[in-house]
């Protein structure tokens, strides 16, 4: 009989080749060009299909991943407030306190920031007209200093207060020294009954005793001390 035409294909699993050439040169010879294209479109489809799939996960994975770093995973004493007047607090004014302070610690409506510093700033700015010329000048310094005694608290990568009790602790160590540097000694009994009408003084310090004991040894405070004791608060 004559030999056949047809050329047999041979089983690719049962050839080995010498090398990539080789194995390419096969693939030419019994694979036609048709069925590249239909591989390679088809392998072109898979990919889109796992793109177009993969993204919408991939997307929502970063998503979360945000909100987890805002809300959860990066606690609000680790976040430094980068407002504009945080670092040098304007005089005469309280946002300090919402817009640098608990806007870091959100320590609630009964922490420090807003509970007692911004709720006392905006007590004495709103009752300025029960002091002299002297008294408000007083007050408008005071609340500047009590302010930038905090500013680091509010800026520092690493603050000095961890949270919300160790801000309100540092905060009320610093009231004495600030009233009593910006002349609180000197402002008479006028400025004084002002003082005790806005504020419980007993409160305003960390320590009453220790409040006593400095207008005691400071020369200029004695007759601050008279009045503290005729008031019965010494």
């Amino acid at each position: 009989m004559g030999g056949s035409s047809l050329e047999t294909t041979p089983d690719l699993r049962s050839t080995w080749f010498v090398n990539d050439e080789s194995a390419l040169a096969w693939v030419y010879k019994h694979v036609s060009s048709a069925t590249f294209k239909s591989v390679a479109q088809s392998c072109r489809m898979s990919v889109r299909r796992w793109l177009f799939s993969f993204f919408p996960v991939m997307l929502g994975l970063f998503t979360v991943g945000v909100l987890a770093q805002d809300l959860v995973l990066v606690p609000p004493s680790s976040r430094a407030s980068t407002h504009s007047t945080c670092a040098n607090p304007p005089m005469d004014q309280c946002a300090f306190y919402a817009n640098c302070l608990e806007s870091r610690y959100q320590c609630g409506p009964d922490g420090y920031p807003i509970g007692y510093g911004q709720h006392y700033c905006q007590k004495f700015s709103d009752n300025r007209g029960m002091f002299d010329a002297q008294g408000q000048q007083w007050m408008i310094s005071t609340m500047h200093c009590l302010q930038l005694a905090l500013v680091g608290d509010a800026i520092d990568a690493t603050p000095p207060a961890s949270d919300c009790q160790a801000l309100r602790d540092q905060a009320f160590a610093s009231h004495a020294g600030c009233y009593i540097s910006n002349g609180f000694c000197t402002l008479g009994v006028q400025v004084w009954t002002a003082v005790l009408e806005i504020v419980d003084i007993k409160t305003l310090f960390s320590s009453w005793g220790a409040f006593k004991s400095m207008i005691q040894t400071a020369g200029e405070c004695a007759e601050l001390y008279a009045y503290m004791v005729e008031k019965e608060l010494f």
